[in-house]
């Protein structure tokens, strides 16, 4: 190859970040726009469950996440696997 020839640059795999339930938690939060005390207040559980959920230091019940997911205006099954159910893909739109 001559100075001006390159070769083709290879392109790294597509990452695809895995979110756990703690990272929903935080975007679920960020979306509805609450702090620690909002949401706990909303939900009525302490601000250091919220705390220790977006930490992931523990998870909460499914009672907790149902309202949670309510809360925020969120798909529960999103929030609970990381992926929509059918109803849930795009409220706002539709899709």
């Amino acid at each position: 190859m001559t100075e001006m020839q390159t070769r083709p640059t290879q392109k790294a795999p597509a990452v695809v970040p895995e979110f756990d339930l703690a990272d929903r938690i935080r975007k679920a939060m960020r979306i509805a726009g609450y702090d620690y005390r909002e949401l706990a207040e909303r939900i009525e559980v302490s601000k250091s469950s919220i705390g220790n959920w977006v930490n992931g230091v523990t998870t909460p019940r499914r009672r907790d996440l149902r309202l949670l997911a309510e809360a925020c205006g969120v798909d529960l099954e999103w929030l609970m696997f990381g992926y929509a159910g059918k109803e849930g893909l795009n409220r706002s739109t539709g899709r």
